[in-house]
């Protein structure tokens, strides 16, 4: 069994992209939005987590906490600001995409992201 996508809880949109997820045949864990929950979760085996999914700012500490992990990032946003700027450019497996999102884009970058594309080219991409 694949590790599952990690969402990171934020109300019914986290819900959302749990059952798109799912319907698509993946495996899905909804966690809290503190740096804890998805610390512990992250901890419990190397492979505990294929993709984690967040939204920005709630996801900012999980930011932090990921710093130079190896596990593909996908940062859903309402705007790109100074400081997301400033973390895209120190990392190399994070795509962000702007809300409202194209659901059928978002499952092509989850495909994207699975296939290890992120950390293969090394690049940032902006929806």
């Amino acid at each position: 069994m694949s590790s599952p996508i990690l969402i990171i809880e934020e109300g019914p949109f986290s819900r959302v992209c749990a059952a798109l997820l799912a319907e698509d045949g993946h495996t899905v864990q909804i966690v809290g939005a503190e740096a804890t929950s998805l610390h512990r979760a992250l901890s419990s085996d190397a492979d505990s987590a294929s993709l984690i999914v967040a939204s920005y700012p709630v996801g900012h500490d999980v930011l932090k906490l990921l710093k130079g992990s190896k596990v593909p990032t996908i940062m859903l946003l309402n705007c790109i600001d100074r400081d997301m700027v400033h973390v895209l450019v120190e990392s190399r497996n994070i795509c962000c995409m702007v809300k409202p999102l194209d659901y059928r884009k978002f499952r092509l970058v989850v495909q994207d992201a699975l296939a290890g594309s992120f950390r293969e080219r090394g690049e940032v991409l902006v929806d």
